[in-house]
């Protein structure tokens, strides 16, 4: 069962985006934005995706090695308060999102 870490923020609202780092040619960052993109439908956050070969700059700071696609989780200062690696389910992701207390649309 995987762990994750999370920022509990009580009584104050946090707008949440989600960055993805992938690459056009990773099979699981094409699964994971068809996911991110069906969850965008049903919850209020801000979803932005970089593409390895097209915004190189972005990867700055990522280690070359690690597993794609990188999905973070920040908050309305760009701090992340989740990051993960490599296809997860749409289930997985949602429970993130629901216990960073993104609201539904």
């Amino acid at each position: 069962m995987k762990k994750f870490v999370y920022l509990i923020i009580v009584n104050e609202v946090i707008i949440i985006k989600v960055i993805k780092y992938s690459a056009a040619w990773c099979m699981s960052c094409i699964v994971m934005d068809n996911v991110l993109n069906k969850l965008q439908d049903l919850y209020n956050f801000d979803y932005v995706s970089y593409d390895y070969d097209n915004d190189r700059d972005k990867f700055i700071g990522f280690d070359e090695n690690e597993k794609l696609p990188i999905i973070e989780f920040v908050d309305d200062n760009n701090r992340v308060l989740v990051k993960i690696n490599g296809e997860h389910s749409t289930k997985e992701i949602e429970d993130i999102l629901v216990d960073l207390g993104v609201e539904l649309k």
